[in-house]
């Protein structure tokens, strides 16, 4: 019947039709309009050049939907670039501190830093101001066991030399972070503190 209405699904199946239609004329409106910039793109075949070329024609990118998941998929993307840069950087840096700490390690394979940062304040005072006088002072009223410990490490981190006065002379110059004179005395000091003190009386 001509004049007879137009039963529900018939009218579900033409706008469908009609949908499918329309988006077929815009896919060939959009192609015929970005032709050249589709084949260019489609000779891209890494992502990251993909993804530049995209972000330098984001007309080729019509669709709300898949514009936003593009850019999210890119924020991603240089979110990731950024934290792997900060993670190179980082281990770049540990790296250059590995290759300094192991340039400053003394004979004994200390570094001078931590060995002088872990001194007694009162040591540290002896070293900062190259004064064996004050040093041989210090060790004296400090315990034996003590002064022996640091004195050990400060020799194995090259913070002070064992017979500096004769390298001194072999090199024609000091070797020794600390004031040299009475340097031989050092060892003699500690030993002498190890003694027992006897009473006579």
């Amino acid at each position: 019947v001509i004049n007879s209405p137009k039963l529900k699904h018939e009218e579900n199946l033409d706008s469908t039709s009609n949908s499918e239609e329309a988006a077929v004329n815009r896919l060939k409106e959009f192609v015929n309009k970005h032709n050249k910039a589709i084949r260019k793109f489609g000779l891209l075949q890494k992502p990251l050049d993909s993804q530049n070329f995209l972000v330098k024609h984001p007309d080729l990118n019509p669709e709300p939907e898949y514009q936003k998941a593009f850019n999210d998929e890119l924020s991603a993307f240089r979110e990731r670039i950024r934290a792997r840069a900060k993670v190179r950087l980082e281990e770049a840096m540990m790296q250059i501190e590995e290759e300094e700490k192991q340039k400053r390690l003394g004979p004994g394979g200390l570094d001078p830093v931590e060995v002088f940062e872990s001194l007694p304040t009162n040591l540290q005072e002896c070293f900062e101001k190259k004064d064996v006088e004050l040093l041989k002072t210090v060790l004296c009223s400090m315990d034996p066991q003590q002064a022996e410990y640091h004195m050990k490490r400060c020799v194995d981190s090259g913070l002070w030399v064992d017979n500096a006065r004769d390298q001194q002379e072999e090199d024609g110059e000091s070797s020794s972070n600390v004031n040299t004179d009475g340097n031989d005395d050092i060892a003699a000091t500690i030993q002498t503190n190890k003694e027992p003190i006897h009473d006579n009386a």
